[in-house]
């Protein structure tokens, strides 16, 4: 706060009471005391009247902040034990080789998906082909 907004807090009757080069007495500042007391005191029950009526949402807000911040640490232990090795070895070779087969595997997966599809594919037109058999064979 500013010195003219300490004397804006005061109400003098003197008319220096504005000048920012007039000192402050002691009754002054007790009076500039009580106005911030009083401010305080309208602040004070003005956050808990908001904190009553707004109680339900508040909690809430905390649970999932203290959730969040469990999922946090927990990711970061999780993502601390999975970079160790990593850490642990200075030569990016490794690293690199460690892509390699990574990005290897994946290709892999993607052609055993493939295939795994194709197999489908034949699979049901050969239940279909059958109860085509079936329908069309005498009994």
């Amino acid at each position: 706060m500013a010195a003219d907004d300490v004397r804006e807090l005061l109400v003098s009757t003197t008319a220096d009471a504005s000048d920012p080069s007039t000192t402050l007495l002691a009754p002054d500042l007790r009076l500039l005391i009580d106005h911030l007391r009083l401010r305080s005191d309208r602040l004070h029950a003005s956050a808990l009247s908001f904190a009553a009526s707004n109680r339900g949402a508040l909690a809430n807000a905390l649970l999932r902040a203290a959730s969040a911040a469990d999922s946090s640490t927990s990711l970061e232990s999780s993502l601390d034990s999975t970079l160790a090795p990593l850490a642990s070895s200075l030569d990016l070779s490794d690293l690199r080789a460690l892509a390699d087969r990574l990005l290897a595997a994946r290709r892999e997966l993607n052609e055993l998906q493939e295939h795994l599809a194709a197999a489908s594919t034949i699979a049901s037109l050969a239940a279909r082909l059958r109860e085509a058999r079936a329908a069309a064979s005498p009994p």
